[in-house]
């Protein structure tokens, strides 16, 4: 039986602009904003973002794709963005937002009356899979700007991201499983937040 994924309780923790910035797409514009679509590429009007337009299912907030001739919701955003399904992008939303304390650019989004989604026994709890995350990694010009070569960084594990943007370190447990992912971006470490326990292969990881 598939799990229950409450789309609408996860919709309201973040904006269309709020995962706009995380998924670091920096679109432009007032009623509509654009930029280049970070899996199709294109120019800076390929992704189109429009946060007062309502989806079919009655959220506020759409975007469409060019280049691809694809749009949907802000969950669908995700979805496309990070070549992933609309289950496990609404569990990622969900990791990254879900009670975590905001930084000084990202406000923090309260929820309504309804019940908390940690309250319903039917909700999965979110999940991020490491291992898949680095398998995304690849060797890019950033890398060797840090001064590894090609050779060290696939020893090392070490690869840019080409959603995400820029370069990650994984850090791994003595019994192989991961510890952390520290990213690297504009000359700036990004630290995480929380160190992974050794659980096994799908842990929860948060925005650095």
């Amino acid at each position: 039986m598939p799990k229950f994924i409450p789309f609408e309780e996860i919709e309201a923790l973040a904006d269309i602009e709020q995962l706009a910035q995380m998924l670091d797409l920096k679109p432009k514009g007032s009623t509509t904003k654009r930029c280049a679509c970070p899996v199709h590429g294109g120019d800076e009007r390929t992704l189109c973002i429009s946060p007062g337009v309502r989806s079919r299912r009655g959220s506020l907030g759409v975007f469409y794709c060019q280049k691809a001739q694809e749009g949907g919701d802000r969950i669908s955003l995700v979805a496309h963005c990070m070549e992933m399904g609309q289950q496990e992008a609404a569990l990622f939303i969900q990791s990254q937002f879900d009670g975590e304390t905001s930084n000084s650019d990202i406000r923090t989004v309260h929820r309504t009356s309804s019940p908390s989604i940690t309250d319903r026994a039917s909700a999965p709890q979110p999940t991020f899979d490491p291992e898949k995350f680095a398998a995304r990694l690849v060797w890019h010009e950033e890398v060797a700007k840090l001064g590894l070569t090609e050779e060290d960084a696939k020893r090392m594990g070490v690869g840019f991201h080409p959603q995400q943007k820029h370069v990650f370190f994984p850090i791994k447990n003595p019994d192989g499983s991961f510890s952390a992912l520290i990213g690297v971006k504009d000359g700036r470490v990004r630290m995480p937040p929380q160190w992974l326990a050794s659980q096994g292969n799908v842990v929860k990881l948060r925005r650095a």
